[in-house]
């Protein structure tokens, strides 16, 4: 639905006549723990190099997760990937999830290793093996209703491929590993789907497919996703699906921490007060959302309206990006303008989070 130039999610493009397709949303760090924080918890990241579940996996915070468990959901957790990645499995385990399940727990017969000396826990398994452990745990009790996450390994660098790989002709050998893994996802998106119809659940249950961050191919000299903050890095694709719901694009500017009241929202449920985002489908004033980088430099931005924002804290440098007439980041506007604003804004938001996570 984001662009038609390699045609890789086909199963995706025919629910989108049941679909709101939000164009303008974001990672607010370009790395999976910290998104996986930030999406649950609806809380914009600890503004540290560290990880909330590597350091506090314990930390009391009210999840999507646990707010619908106490609400007599069903609950589990997916994962295709090795949740002892930054003690994730740790974290997850405090999240009111009846059962967790990744490449470690899952009966799957195609695996993934990475054996690399210094690398923290990256097997994997095949997507679609998790998305069928995932259905089979859905159809073992239809009175409930039920809260699921799968989360996905495949698109994840080094790009595991399953099956016969189709040459797109990028001329990038990594980059076609990848297209080809977006591929194989959406094939296992399309079962969960047929899946839920077969079952009768298809119209009681929302489905929403969204990243955890970007991937970058080359633009602005990088590779893979946490080194800066170009819309290569934060901007990500999110899909909510229902057959009640009518094809709608939305342009409004949100974030991973909007996702979970707007389920809330959704469902008729008041969300605690002490989460940071806000429903998609409410009015929104600012219209804005934030970001945050510390694996190479020190880097904070935000986007609103068609303004995205980054300081490089380490480097004292501004950039500024008008992404409506520059998509891809390549005229920076610093130079011509008033930066204040800008500094005080991020400024107020840094020491705001520093003190609301330092409580944490």
């Amino acid at each position: 639905p984001y662009s038609k130039e390699y045609a890789i999610t086909p199963i995706l493009d025919k629910h989108l006549p049941h679909a709101i397709v939000f164009n303008n949303m974001y990672a607010h760090a370009p790395a999976t723990n910290k998104s996986m924080v930030c999406l649950l918890g609806s809380l914009y990241p600890w503004l540290s190099h560290n990880s909330i579940t590597k350091e506090y996996p314990a930390i009391n915070i009210k999840t999507i997760s646990s707010e619908l468990k106490a609400r007599g959901y069903r609950t589990s957790f997916f994962n295709s990937g090795d949740s002892r990645f930054q003690k994730a499995n740790i974290f997850l385990s405090h999240r009111g999830f009846d059962i967790t399940r990744d490449c470690k727990t899952l009966a799957c017969n195609t695996k993934f290793e990475e054996k690399k000396e210094g690398w923290e826990d990256l097997d994997g398994t095949d997507d679609a093996c998790a998305g069928d452990e995932m259905l089979r745990w859905i159809g073992e009790d239809k009175k409930k209703p039920f809260f699921t996450m799968l989360w996905t390994y495949q698109t994840h660098y080094p790009y595991y491929c399953c099956g016969p790989v189709k040459n797109y002709g990028t001329g990038d050998t990594v980059l076609n590993r990848y297209l080809n893994a977006v591929s194989h996802s959406d094939a296992v998106l399309g079962k969960i789907l047929d899946d839920l119809k077969s079952k009768g659940l298809d119209e009681s249950t929302l489905v929403v497919v969204i990243g955890d961050h970007g991937e970058a191919f080359g633009r602005h000299d990088q590779t893979t996703h946490a080194s800066k903050l170009y819309e290569e890095n934060v901007h990500i694709p999110c899909v909510f699906i229902n057959p009640g719901l009518m094809a709608q694009t939305s342009q409004v500017i949100g974030g991973i921490v909007d996702v979970a009241p707007s389920i809330m929202s959704l469902l008729g449920f008041q969300w605690p007060g002490e989460w940071q985002g806000e429903s998609l489908f409410a009015a929104r004033e600012k219209n804005k959302t934030f970001f945050f980088c510390p694996w190479s430099d020190y880097l904070f931005g935000y986007r609103q309206g068609n303004k995205k924002y980054i300081y490089n804290a380490t480097k004292n440098r501004t950039e500024v990006y008008d992404l409506e007439k520059d998509p891809y980041e390549t005229n920076n506007l610093a130079s011509g303008m008033d930066i204040t604003a800008c500094h005080l804004e991020l400024a107020a938001w840094v020491q705001y989070q520093d003190k609301f996570m330092n409580a944490l």
